[in-house]
């Protein structure tokens, strides 16, 4: 048994509450539909007695794409050729027997106006300005509390407005210091490993915004 959750709280609609109490998202950053940990750290929590040991601790990164090649390894089931690309099987991380996923593993992280984040290890970069889009930019949320028009994010992420953050998530896991400016050699290789996984534009991400060497790829 698997229990988890496909991404943050919302917490901008009336019937959710005093937020300011019951806190959905705990200490992260931001809600649904923002690239922030707010929005996409959840708890997973795995049950299989004999196999998974009781009260164990996974301190590794997880997506919910490892969840069918996980599943399926658990259940000896082969996938068909091309199924679960971006997954892992993190079995024998679960069960004891492997060590866990790797901390430097690169996690894409997408906002609800398409712009997107990416971490690895301790270094997460987002590509936008403020919540890129998501329920906590101002305009989003008084689009969604009124129930008219389409999310977007303003202003994009282009070679025109390069503008980003980066976030040192292990010496400052709340995301409140913004590192782009300061460090701008290592908000290219997230940069760089982003357009090698979306592979060209059509993912939304541009490609030919001036980065400091992110000319390498």
């Amino acid at each position: 048994m698997i229990v988890t959750s496909d991404n943050g709280a919302p917490m901008i609609f009336i019937d959710d509450g005093d937020v300011t109490r019951h806190r959905p998202n705990g200490d992260w950053r931001g809600q649904q539909g923002d690239p922030w940990d707010g929005g996409h750290r959840e708890p997973f929590i795995a049950y299989w007695p004999g196999w998974i040991p009781a009260g164990a601790v996974l301190d590794a990164p997880i997506y919910l794409t490892d969840v069918l090649p996980t599943v399926a390894a658990a259940a000896g089931a082969a996938l068909p050729p091309g199924a679960a690309e971006d997954g892992r099987d993190n079995l024998g991380s679960l069960t004891g027997e492997a060590p866990p996923p790797p901390a430097d593993r690169p996690i894409v992280h997408h906002s609800l106006g398409g712009r997107f984040a990416l971490r690895a290890g301790r270094w997460k970069a987002v590509f936008a300005e403020d919540s890129g889009g998501g329920f906590s930019e101002s305009s989003i949320s008084a689009l969604f509390s009124s129930g008219s028009g389409k999310a977007h994010a303003n202003p994009p992420w282009d070679a025109e407005h390069p503008a980003g953050q980066l976030y040192d998530v292990y010496a400052d896991p709340g995301e409140t210091t913004n590192l782009w400016d300061a460090e701008p050699a290592v908000v290219a290789e997230p940069y760089a490993t982003l357009r090698q996984i979306c592979r060209d534009e059509s993912s939304g991400l541009p490609f030919d915004v001036p980065l400091a060497e992110a000319g390498r790829v």
